[in-house]
């Protein structure tokens, strides 16, 4: 740091090094000053928003579980309705490369 200031190194793209000066140069904002009940309105709110949150985090669970208990009632049909087909698709494969190989080749200068 030079003088209170981050420095950085110039880039080509606008939006990195504007990145760079929001996250970096720019002094850390300070919260404004808040009345007593400003306050007790802003702690209201927020309480609010987390019970919001909270809910749509029991929703996307139980969303989750319902999907898990389809998936085992389909694989309970399978089962019973063709072993052998149910015993292939349950078979875990040896190599477990399914990232790399969904990757495109790269092509590089030599």
């Amino acid at each position: 740091m030079a003088g209170g200031q981050f420095v950085t190194h110039k880039s080509n793209d606008a939006r990195h090094d504007l990145m760079k000066k929001i996250l970096y140069d720019l002094p850390p904002r300070t919260l404004p000053q808040m009345s007593e009940g400003d306050r007790e309105r802003h702690q209201a709110i927020m309480r609010a928003y987390k019970i919001h949150k909270q809910e749509q985090e029991e929703l996307k669970r139980q969303e989750r579980e319902r999907k898990f208990a389809c998936i085992q009632r389909a694989r309970e049909e399978l089962r019973l309705a063709d072993p052998r087909l149910f015993k292939a698709a349950s078979r875990m494969e040896s190599n477990l490369t399914f990232p790399r190989q969904m990757r495109a080749p790269l092509h590089t200068a030599q």
